[in-house]
């Protein structure tokens, strides 16, 4: 096997005197393993290198340093190594020849050569009188050991933690040419720790808030060193963001089938909304990743629900809505009274609608000869009312509930002789009811509005 020792040396005196290395046996009969090298001493500190190579194979060995006993030396930083190395002789690849004469001399190689001009030359080369040349042989230079491979496989790149969380760090490396001694991880020029086995997993806990880089470095058992790419981590504030649904409102009820809009408002004080989720229950409808937050639910089976959303912030943060229960499901209104607090009541009468709240407590029937017509039937935007019987009346009124009784819009008619136009966007998908008013006469029609 091939070693390497390392080590400083100097000597508080002047002197040409020079310490020398060998390797020995560590047990009888103490044999030396390798020839004895030297080198000089001085006053000044100077690093030495000697490159033994050992005959056997040796369970255990022993450096010994050799000195005259009349002079003082300090060795320090000595360090030795397992190597797999190469002596070469300076002189065989590196020539410097020279033509000290008057006349043209040739001067013999052993091998192929080339100047310091890339010309080559075999064999011999020729010089003019008083010139010199530098030359290096081809194939001389070493190859040196390949560096090692490292990256990080924990975590990915633009991972979000939330503050105070536990961070696994886990990186693969590898040596074409050797072995892996160590991995070391860093954040940013800080390292963090040191890993001398594979699998080269550490876990960073209670990591505080910011945004961090972290890098692998991989050394290899020829000294290479190879830095990963850097992955950026955030790791934010445990602030959490607020959420709210704001439509539809808490105890709603819808018709059957109907198509329901969910909107939510949702902020972070210290960041930004990644996204909002929708529920049904357990259940998720649906992710929204930008505002406005924003769907529609279509077709709803008949039920009671519980609706929330979910806020997730850049931070991995989660808020959860207070809940909205709604009500699905079929409402048969047969007739209608209008109460002083704008609320229908039910009744099982379909021909009489009583209005006990009014100023004349009117008795209204279906059969009267008040009429009107409502088209697009369903609506989108708007309706079309088409109205009869009121040539004479001197004030038309319309007013459109929904199925729970509750006043939407209510209004009088200015050309109740004609077509007249209701804009109904702004209500939500549902059935409706329209009752139109005129004198002592009242009659009521349903239209379903769509999104």
């Amino acid at each position: 096997k091939k070693y390497l020792l390392k080590y400083s040396l100097r000597t508080p005196v002047d002197s040409t005197l020079a310490v020398s290395a060998l390797l020995r046996q560590a047990t009888s009969p103490y044999s030396n393993l390798t020839a004895l090298e030297s080198r000089p001493a001085t006053m000044s500190k100077v690093e030495h290198e000697i490159y033994f190579t050992s005959p056997s194979t040796q369970s255990s060995a022993n450096i010994v340093f050799r000195a005259d006993d009349q002079t003082k030396y300090y060795i320090d930083n000595v360090s030795f190594y397992e190597v797999d190395a190469t002596a070469t002789n300076i002189d065989d690849s590196l020539h410097f020849v020279y033509n000290a004469t008057k006349t043209l001399k040739s001067i013999p190689l052993s091998g192929t050569y080339v100047d310091v001009k890339n010309k080559s030359y075999s064999g011999s080369i020729d010089l003019q009188p008083y010139t010199s040349a530098i030359l290096i042989k081809k194939g001389s230079s070493s190859t040196s050991s390949s560096s090692p491979t490292v990256s990080l496989t924990s975590p990915t790149n633009n991972a979000i933690y939330t503050s105070g969380a536990s961070v696994q760090i886990t990186a693969t490396a590898s040596d074409a040419d050797g072995t892996i001694s160590k991995v070391e991880f860093y954040k940013g020029s800080t390292l963090l720790t040191t890993e001398s086995s594979a699998p080269y997993s550490w876990t960073w806990k209670n990591v505080a808030a910011g945004t961090y880089s972290l890098t692998a470095k991989a050394y290899d058992n020829s000294g290479n060193v190879t830095t990963s790419s850097p992955v950026t981590i955030i790791v934010g504030s445990s602030t959490l963001p607020v959420v709210s649904i704001t439509n539809p409102l808490t105890n709603s009820k819808f018709n059957s089938l109907a198509d329901i809009r969910l909107t939510a408002l949702a902020s972070d004080p210290n960041g930004s909304i990644s996204k909002v989720q929708f529920y049904k229950g357990s259940t998720l409808l649906t992710t929204q990743n930008s505002a406005p937050y924003d769907w529609v639910w279509n077709n709803v089976p008949s039920g009671t629900y519980s609706i929330t959303a979910k806020a997730y912030d850049n931070s991995g943060n989660i808020t959860t809505s207070a809940p909205v229960n709604i009500t699905v499901g079929t409402t048969s209104l047969l007739s209608m009274s209008v109460e002083s607090s704008q609320l229908l009541s039910m009744s099982t009468d379909a021909s009489v609608m009583n209005a006990p709240g009014s100023q004349n407590n009117r008795q209204y029937s279906q059969q009267a000869s008040l009429s009107f017509s409502v088209f697009p039937n369903p609506a989108v935007k708007s309706i079309n009312l088409s109205v009869s019987g009121i040539e004479h009346a001197a004030k038309v009124g319309l007013s459109i509930y929904n199925t729970a009784g509750l006043l939407m819009k209510n209004m009088i008619l200015s050309n109740h002789s004609q077509t007249s136009t209701i804009d109904v966007s702004k209500l939500n998908s549902g059935l409706y009811f329209i009752e139109l008013t005129a004198d002592d006469k009242s009659v009521k029609k349903q239209f379903l509005k769509i999104n």
